[in-house]
């Protein structure tokens, strides 16, 4: 388990509870922007290490024209920075809210 709890029933409380984030990433231009997203949900949730610079890998070049220099500067700083990444797999049952 990651160190960001000390055991499994403290994830799932912080889990169980709806979140609010700011997800942001830079614009073709390369300035930054943020959007407000939310979460609520019925089901299971796991905090995992590992696979993220392989997902980067895999969604970067899907959702991003990499053809821009700097787009493809940031992939490639997120693809070396793995062990600053995890990943949350969710598991729902029921979707309360969305972004």
């Amino acid at each position: 388990m990651p160190a960001y709890f000390q055991n499994d029933d403290e994830r799932d409380a912080f889990l169980a509870e709806p979140r609010l984030a700011m997800l942001l990433t830079n614009r073709a231009s390369g300035t930054p922007i943020g959007v407000p997203v939310w979460v609520a949900f019925d089901g299971i949730a796991q905090i995992k290490e590992g696979g993220g610079a392989e997902l980067v890998a895999r969604m970067g070049p899907r959702y991003w024209d990499l053809s821009e220099p700097k787009l493809q500067e940031t992939l490639d700083q997120w693809i070396q920075a793995e062990v600053a990444m995890v990943r949350i797999v969710i598991e729902p049952d029921r979707i309360r809210a969305g972004a």
